[in-house]
């Protein structure tokens, strides 16, 4: 939190302040979701996917069976997730910006994923200061990925 009084607000009502935050992750990265199939099952995801928030990191599995599976081991899940989304938002990164100091990224950008969204920094010095405060900074640079997913769509249907 940002300062005692919101931390304070957000322990006296905690279980109304987390379902608001994972409603905001579902909404935030359901529009970029990478994943065709379960990360647990390995199913493929219908229209009756169950969509979970595990830390911080929207998890889409095909049944309500699955969610306490992920829950016992949300790492593995939530890499699978990521490493979906790295691989369908790397190839259509347009941010020429480090979005924490404004340099120019290079070939040596360091990249990470926070939640679904692929951030890019120009250094190792920028990513400490981006884990200090990464919703802010990745929405910064998340405004490049409705923009590259819609233009991916696009593309796809053409081919």
């Amino acid at each position: 939190t940002c300062c005692n009084k919101c931390k304070a607000k957000i322990e006296k009502d905690a279980k109304n302040w987390i379902a608001k935050k994972d409603e905001a992750v579902m909404k935030t990265q359901g529009a970029t979701y990478a994943l065709t199939t379960c990360p647990i099952s390995g199913k493929t995801l219908t229209d009756k996917a169950v969509s979970v928030v595990a830390d911080n990191t929207l998890v889409k599995l095909c049944c309500p069976n699955c969610k306490d599976k992920l829950m016992a081991n949300p790492a593995t899940a939530i890499a699978k997730v990521q490493a979906a989304a790295f691989d369908k938002q790397s190839a259509h990164y347009t941010a020429k910006t480090c979005p924490v100091s404004g340099h120019d990224l290079d070939k040596d950008a360091v990249s990470v994923m926070h939640g679904t969204t692929l951030v890019k920094l120009c250094c190792d010095d920028c990513m400490k200061k981006f884990t200090a405060s990464a919703n802010t900074m990745a929405a910064n640079a998340a405004v490049v990925v409705p923009a590259m997913m819609a233009r991916q769509r696009k593309s796809s249907r053409n081919s």
